[in-house]
């Protein structure tokens, strides 16, 4: 059981990592986003793309290509909407 939780912080962590190089990159190129509405969003991404991979790797009867395919949808339309909420730069 211990071993459950260490990785399980472990995954949090990495997770965590992932999410906040992406935010760096984002607000670097996008000045002036909330960062923590960016962070939260890209928390999300990162744990539905795991998801998705995981899904495809344990579940014997997945639709590979449909999981694929459901997963970039909603990480594009998540960008998507991120880049027209941005303030119009001058």
């Amino acid at each position: 059981m211990r071993a459950v939780l260490m990785l399980q912080k472990i995954r949090s962590q990495s997770h965590g990592r992932v999410a906040n190089h992406l935010a760096e990159i984002i607000e670097s190129r996008y000045p002036g986003l909330d960062h923590a509405e960016l962070l939260g969003g890209l928390e999300l991404m990162t744990d539905l793309m795991l998801s998705a991979t995981e899904m495809m790797l344990t579940e014997a009867l997945v639709d590979e290509p449909r999981v694929k395919r459901w997963a970039s949808r909603m990480a594009a339309l998540y960008y998507v909407d991120l880049i027209t909420r941005l303030p119009q730069q001058r």
